[in-house]
């Protein structure tokens, strides 16, 4: 139980540094948007700082910014079906990837037993898995949009 504890900790730590460097990026693309686009961008830029912390808020505005950021930055027409297919795999991975941890922080106080243990590990690699395409998804995103 020690083990499993101190993994859901490292995880978070993990996933806390994650969110505040993407936020971060997020919020200072997003001004820049605002800046040089002649469109009506949905939100203010400061929504784009806090886009994946407010509760049901994360789970559609979060796409509507990278969009936006898509239309804005992209000027090469032949891969703006290419873009539009990625932000839509990272938005569903955004949600899975929420619902998944949820649900793991519940389970994880209601493992008890070698064979409880395993399967929550086998859930945990299902979660991680997840986890790895959704960053590669975000790093193409974000060499695509502009780092």
């Amino acid at each position: 139980m020690r083990e499993l504890k101190i993994e859901y900790l490292i995880n978070n730590i993990i996933v806390v540094s994650f969110l505040i460097l993407l936020s971060t990026w997020f919020y200072i693309k997003y001004v820049n948007a605002h800046r040089v686009s002649r469109l009506q961008l949905t939100y203010k830029p400061i929504w784009a700082l806090f886009a994946f912390l407010i509760p049901f808020f994360n789970l559609v505005a979060p796409y509507k910014i990278m969009n936006e950021l898509w239309t804005v930055q992209n000027r090469d027409m032949s891969i703006d079906h290419n873009g539009k297919i990625i932000i839509k795999t990272w938005c569903i991975l955004s949600v899975m990837i929420v619902i998944a941890s949820r649900y793991l922080s519940i389970q994880a106080n209601q493992v008890e037993g070698l064979k409880a243990f395993l399967t929550f590990e086998y859930y945990y690699l299902f979660f991680y898995l997840v986890s790895l395409h959704y960053f590669l998804e975000t790093r193409k995103l974000v060499k695509m949009i502009g780092a």
